[in-house]
């Protein structure tokens, strides 16, 4: 999450994937596309939930505490 609107910036949301663009800022020929993009928030909760999945996996077969 990055908040820089109020200084001429964009305030950004998400990572890796950018979900939420907004500009707030006095800007010439700016045709950006701002806004919500649900196939990124999508991205990034598929990544989230693949990360765990992953890490719950691997601590199973390789790290077997009792």
């Amino acid at each position: 999450m990055k908040q820089e609107a109020a200084s001429d910036g964009f305030d950004t949301y998400g990572f890796p994937f950018t979900f939420y663009d907004n500009f707030e800022g006095k800007c010439d020929n700016c045709y950006g596309n701002f806004g919500f993009k649900p196939i990124f928030l999508l991205a990034d909760i598929l990544l989230a939930l693949l990360i765990a999945y992953l890490a719950v996996w691997f601590k199973n077969k390789f790290l077997k505490i009792k």
